[in-house]
């Protein structure tokens, strides 16, 4: 357990007594889209490389998962309860250890799980950033006129005062990344999409910052 970030030992205790260490050989599939997510893993050997792959069966690379970390989206999915949008590879032989996803939460008030849990979350976010064609949904709730004078390409303008009555024009099953002049318009946008069912929502901010980092 040395590539585990982990110090608290009742934390280590749990981890040792409710997951399942498993071993797997290089290309083996860990997971298919679709699939029902059932274990989180964390890599304590090897590494898994992550891949969005589409209708045709094209891929696009997302990220690698190397030893002491786990998978992000594999954690929002749980906990939104949904399948997996993602395929996972084993990329070299590798060792992982399988936590059932209700320890996701029960586990919450160990600070060092907490934290590990929402620094994983984190990278969710520029995960996406790298992906946003392929994956999210830019919502930019600025005003009709603001949002003529500049935008991101490929987003949706949906003004403040309307989102309310928009929601048919966002999709549930993707990821929604909502965006303003300052941030304060889109923090208002992620409350009201996540109090209507919108499970993986992220304040983006600004819009011509959020450009830039794309």
């Amino acid at each position: 357990m040395n590539t585990l970030p982990f110090v608290d030992s009742s934390l280590l205790q749990e981890l040792s007594a409710n997951s399942v260490i498993q071993r797997f050989k290089a290309n083996e599939i860990l997971m298919n889209p679709g699939d029902l997510i059932t274990n989180i893993p964390i890599v304590l050997i090897g590494s898994i490389r992550v891949v969005l792959q589409n209708e045709q069966g094209n891929e696009h690379y997302l990220y690698h998962i190397f030893p002491g970390e786990t998978c992000a989206l594999s954690l929002t999915c749980c906990q939104s309860q949904k399948r997996s949008e993602v395929k996972a590879v084993i990329e070299e032989d590798s060792e992982l250890m399988m936590i059932p996803v209700r320890f996701v939460d029960e586990w919450h008030h160990y600070p060092e799980w907490k934290k590990y849990i929402s620094d994983t979350q984190a990278q969710r976010f520029s995960e996406l950033l790298e992906t946003v064609e392929l994956m999210a949904q830019i919502v930019d709730v600025r005003t009709i006129d603001e949002y003529q004078q500049g935008h991101i390409r490929g987003s949706i303008n949906i003004p403040l005062q309307t989102l309310g009555k928009s929601f048919g024009k966002i999709k549930k099953d993707k990821p929604v990344i909502t965006c303003c002049a300052s941030g304060m318009r889109s923090a208002a946008a992620k409350g009201i999409l996540k109090s209507a069912g919108y499970s993986d929502v992220y304040n983006g901010g600004g819009w011509s910052r959020l450009q830039k980092k794309l």
